[in-house]
């Protein structure tokens, strides 16, 4: 009683659309690889590199991007994020070697899917990541 038929429609659409975006996004995550060497020969395969560090220049953020069509793609910590433009937003869980994946190339790791000007950079953190690393 007292329920706008209208909102409750429109509200219904969204949760749909977010739903299916977050079910292509988790099984596009699960496609990359099942583990983190196995991600990053697959983002290499596909020529992904991206911004150590950075959410939305993430090499995972990109192949979302190139292959989902999705623009507002972030990768923050443990999560993927897809934010439209009412400030809503899609949010998935990274499957643990694709989170295993970010966290070591956020570390130096997978230098050759750093964009060049990061790769200089991480020559001598590489060493440390592989000691400390499983």
């Amino acid at each position: 009683m007292g329920k706008n038929p209208e909102y409750s429609q429109e509200s219904a659409e969204r949760d749909c659309t977010r739903a299916a975006i977050e079910q292509r996004v988790m099984l596009t995550l699960w496609d990359l690889g099942a583990t983190r060497d196995e991600i990053a020969r697959a983002l290499k395969e596909n020529g992904i590199v991206g911004r150590r560090r950075s959410p939305s220049e993430c090499p995972v953020a990109h192949y979302l991007r190139r292959n989902l069509g999705l623009r507002g793609v972030q990768v923050l910590g443990d999560v993927v994020t897809e934010l439209f433009k009412n400030d809503d937003d899609a949010l998935v869980v990274l499957p643990r070697a694709v989170r295993e994946f970010v966290e070591r190339f956020d570390r130096g790791a997978y230098r050759e899917l750093a964009i060049p000007s990061q790769r200089k950079w991480c020559a001598g953190v590489k060493a440390v990541v592989r000691e400390t690393g499983r």
